[in-house]
């Protein structure tokens, strides 16, 4: 093998280990592997159970960088400890409550979490009325 080459295989090596260190700091929030239970309830059907958790996983992908969403899920008894209020922009009866559990990689997400950590949050959503779409209003820990 010539210097040359092997000079350039290095370079290779060394722009692709580069590409890779870059590409893992700035993930996407992951989703694929969450474990999802919408629970039972007397206050949300199923659909809209459903529908809260597919915008939280849309919002999750686009906000969570450096994280994978481990859990998902929806209780009734969350939603009378955590809520969104009417100062929020949110009728009585329009807003839900899903508990997410969240692991961190080393890059510790946008820089404010602790590198290879795990999360509990509430994500709170809301709505204009029963038949408008769910929005996130909030998130963090409880």
């Amino acid at each position: 093998m010539t210097k040359r080459f092997l000079a350039v295989a290095r370079l290779s090596l060394l722009a692709a280990a580069v590409a890779l260190a870059l590409t893992a700091c700035t993930s996407p929030g992951a989703t694929d592997n969450a474990s999802v239970d919408l629970g039972q309830s007397s206050r949300f059907s199923q659909a809209d159970r459903q529908a809260a958790v597919d915008v939280t996983l849309t919002w999750f992908k686009a906000t969570m960088k450096g994280c994978d969403l481990t859990g998902l899920r929806y209780s009734d008894a969350d939603q009378s400890v955590y809520s969104v209020t009417s100062s929020q922009g949110v009728p009585d009866g329009n807003s839900i409550v899903l508990v997410a559990d969240f692991h961190v990689d080393a890059s510790g997400g946008d820089g404010s979490l602790n590198p290879n950590s795990d999360y509990t949050w509430q994500v709170y959503l809301g709505r204009a009325d029963a038949s408008s779409p769910w929005t996130v209003k909030d998130w963090g820990s409880g």
